[in-house]
């Protein structure tokens, strides 16, 4: 299984990588979204460490919180797309159609 989370980790940069939304095809960042919760949350967050004044260690939680952020992100749509694919398989739903 650890073999699948490779190809699943390398998709999740496909669908979230924001930088290539002008490549010729399918453009996979219009399938990832933040919802406003998490935007809230992240808000809040920023609000809550600027208050704190921490100066040059601000940066540093902030770049910590936002790798934190990035690797539950992206644990969480390996977890859901084995367990679609999981669905997949118990359903019998069999291919997708072209």
């Amino acid at each position: 299984m650890e073999k699948n989370n490779g190809f699943l980790s390398r998709l999740y940069w496909a669908v979230a990588d924001e930088q290539a939304v002008f490549a010729d095809g399918l453009n996979l960042g219009e399938l990832y979204e933040r919802s406003e919760e998490t935007k809230t949350a992240e808000s809040i967050f920023a609000r809550a460490l600027g208050e704190l004044e921490l100066g040059e260690k601000e940066d540093t939680l902030i770049n910590l919180y936002y790798r934190g952020c990035t690797e539950n992100e992206k644990q969480g749509f390996i977890n859901g797309f084995k367990l679609g694919m999981m669905l997949t398989r118990e359903t019998d739903m069999g291919p997708l159609p072209d």
